[in-house]
């Protein structure tokens, strides 16, 4: 596992503290928990899938939901809906909105130093399997000549 990923799951595994009139305070995380969807049940961690990394990258360079939907070819009111719900699923806030766009919170800036490590990771996942199968699916061919002799 990358080291970034390592770190990211080390923050995400600490309990969060929270100053409350001068003191710290633990604050936990809602637990995960399974939901079921379609007949199967799912954990929370089920909801992060690469093309939600794909979204959040995209909002925080763009700024704006519309720009990002237009970057990656997804209408504003579904990519709108698409983070919403995983904001939702996973008890989180990705970004603080106003009216002239969207920024990252401290949990939303984790997750795209996150997302942009794990979809590096998955194009180099994809172009080592697919040299590996190359190299198996090439046939190996052994010459012989008359020329030489049988003895060597």
């Amino acid at each position: 596992m990358p080291i970034g990923a390592q770190l990211l799951l080390l923050i995400l595994v600490l309990i969060e503290v929270k100053e409350v009139a001068g003191r710290l305070c633990p604050v936990k995380a809602a637990p995960p928990h399974s939901r079921v969807s379609g007949g199967m049940s799912m954990s929370v961690y089920d909801y992060l899938e690469f093309k939600h990394l794909k979204s959040i990258i995209a909002i925080a360079e763009e700024g704006t939901i519309t720009a990002a939907s237009t970057r990656i070819a997804l209408a504003q009111s579904a990519l709108s809906r698409q983070i919403n719900d995983l904001e939702e699923a996973l008890h989180i806030q990705i970004f603080e909105r106003d009216r002239v766009g969207m920024t990252l919170t401290p949990a939303g800036e984790s997750l795209v130093r996150f997302g942009r490590e794990m979809l590096q990771t998955r194009i180099e996942v994809v172009t080592a399997v697919q040299a590996i199968h190359q190299a198996t699916m090439r046939p190996f061919r052994l010459g012989f000549t008359p020329f030489i002799e049988h003895q060597v």
